[in-house]
């Protein structure tokens, strides 16, 4: 499943994490998490399986996620 930058700026807050915090816990730059939040890069397949692993989502959170992303969006709060 891919995840859209709403969705990571949504896991994100849920963990009350900055950016810096979740680019620490991926191992990835703060850079990275910067650019796919805001639409400049996609995450790897090999970075989604990290997020799902150190955030421990799961499908059915992923969706759930997924549908406020939309609504967020379609509100115009993300």
């Amino acid at each position: 499943m891919e995840i859209t930058p709403n969705m990571l700026k949504i896991i994100r807050g849920s963990t009350a994490h900055s950016q810096l915090d979740m680019a620490n816990a991926l191992g990835y730059s703060l850079s990275m998490i910067a650019k796919v939040e805001q639409n400049k890069r996609k995450l790897s397949n090999q970075a989604v399986l990290r997020l799902l692993h150190v955030y421990e989502l799961n499908t059915e959170k992923l969706e759930q996620i997924s549908q406020a992303a939309a609504e967020y969006k379609r509100a115009g709060i993300l």
